[in-house]
């Protein structure tokens, strides 16, 4: 959950006081497939807020471009979501039905944020600033092609030393047809002055704060710690 929680949680276009209203939602990370049963999915919503919760969708497509980039661009036509608004009491909760519209034959892996976004209803404002707080949450929703196949290289490795302490640098390029995490594979380094080979896992990775999503085709770049310096070295990607 660490990782999920680092790539996937909350994304907050303001910050809401739980006095004011609070809620959540579940699941905050999905993989659906592009055929089959895998093709509908749900999220919960659950207002844990003494005042009623008025919430509408938005779809949000992501994309990760050659140069390390994140895009993101509304998309109307990929889900048919379930429904599109809805108002939920105090202490209940609502489901959202979600159903891909995409066709089964997508080439590669797509990603979404499937936005729930609060609506001023009954608004009460901060006391204090007289400003007025809305959320909205967004869970990471990612479809999968009919046969997902992990694959990825290193590229332009570069072994440096920063503040006296020996990294190594280089990009992680997502060669296959479906997204992976940079903390979910491990990196086996081979260099001229190591011992023998290091694998590095996903925790340290987590640990130094680049947990970061790589859509197909997309690359980004990751420096990580070596116990001896070296003059030159070699990366293989290593998938669960």
């Amino acid at each position: 959950m660490n990782r999920l929680s680092l790539m996937f949680l909350v994304w907050l276009a303001a910050v809401l006081p739980a006095r004011v209203h609070a809620f959540e939602v579940t699941p905050l990370y999905l993989e659906m497939t592009a055929g089959g049963k895998g093709a509908t999915a749900s999220l919960t919503v659950e207002n844990s807020s003494p005042q009623r919760l008025a919430l509408e969708t938005e779809v949000v497509e992501r994309k990760v471009t050659p140069d390390g980039k994140e895009a993101r661009h509304p998309d109307e036509d990929s889900f048919l979501i379930f429904p599109p608004q809805a108002m939920v009491a105090p202490g209940k909760t609502q489901v959202f039905r979600l159903q891909w519209l995409g066709g089964p034959d997508i080439p590669t892996s797509r990603s979404f944020y499937i936005m729930l976004k609060q609506l001023p209803v009954n608004f009460t404002a901060d006391t204090a600033s007289g400003i007025k707080f809305l959320t909205n949450i967004g869970a990471s929703v990612h479809v999968l092609p009919m046969q997902p196949q992990l694959s990825g290289v290193a590229e332009d490795i570069a072994p440096m030393v920063v503040k006296g302490k020996p990294q190594l640098g280089f990009f992680v390029r997502n060669t296959g047809n479906r997204l992976f995490y940079t903390d979910a594979v491990r990196y086996r380094i081979t260099g001229q002055g190591l011992d023998s080979p290091l694998e590095i896992d996903g925790e340290t990775v987590r640990q130094t704060e680049q947990t970061e999503l790589i859509t197909p085709g997309g690359r980004r770049k990751l420096t990580l710690p070596l116990p001896k310096a070296v003059t030159a070295a070699t990366v293989a990607i290593v998938f669960p």
